[in-house]
């Protein structure tokens, strides 16, 4: 998901979605993580970006990357991240990521919870990413494996819907800036520590 232009517009670069900017979604320059570059602003308050069910998000049981550069202002709480347990989660194989006040990030999957010891901190410009390599998932954190990964075996199903900055919650909004969100399917793009991008990605 990219700004477009000079304009407020967020789209989809690979031109497969039908976003819908839910509550004040906008974009924003008050927080941007590259020169002359945009960042997508949440609230916190009724804030997220809903696409809907498309089996361009239906990971199966395939090689997957979610990554993003996070800008966390809301301290209290729980700040969600991306999930697919929309409405009443009834997706097979649906999912969420989020970032607790701690700072620790969790994925919840089936009753199974990958949560490192490993933390983002608020109020700054971070990388983060969560790979499923071969079997077994890794978060990064500015370009770092986390301290521990998960074993992961799950079908993520044919199809998913998607929010981004709200769960399945009416509670769990992210509130702050997001730049640069990009989700890959049947590709694990990092599977050792890495550089972070270091200009706004173009797809």
């Amino acid at each position: 998901l990219h700004i477009q232009g000079t304009d407020a517009s967020i789209i989809d670069k690979s031109q497969g979605a039908n976003l819908k900017l839910e509550g004040n979604t906008t974009g924003s320059t008050a927080q941007a993580k590259f020169a002359s570059s945009k960042s997508m602003y949440f609230d916190a308050v009724g804030d997220y970006i809903s696409i809907p069910v498309d089996e361009v998000y239906g990971f199966g049981t395939d090689d997957w990357t979610i990554e993003t550069w996070l800008y966390c202002t809301k301290t209290g709480g729980f700040n969600a991240i991306f999930d697919t347990r929309v409405g009443t989660g009834t997706q097979a194989g649906n999912f969420g990521i989020g970032m607790y006040n701690t700072g620790r990030v969790q994925l919840f999957s089936g009753g199974i919870f990958y949560y490192p010891t490993d933390t983002l901190s608020f109020n700054t410009w971070q990388h983060f990413a969560v790979v499923k390599n071969s079997g077994t998932t890794t978060m990064y954190f500015n370009g770092t494996a986390a301290s521990s990964t998960y074993s992961d075996s799950r079908d993520y199903g044919s199809s998913q819907p998607v929010q981004i900055g709200k769960d399945d919650t009416t509670s769990n909004y992210f509130g702050g800036y997001i730049q640069d969100f990009r989700i890959s399917k049947g590709l694990a793009r990092y599977t050792t520590n890495f550089t972070p991008p270091t200009a706004s990605l173009e797809g």
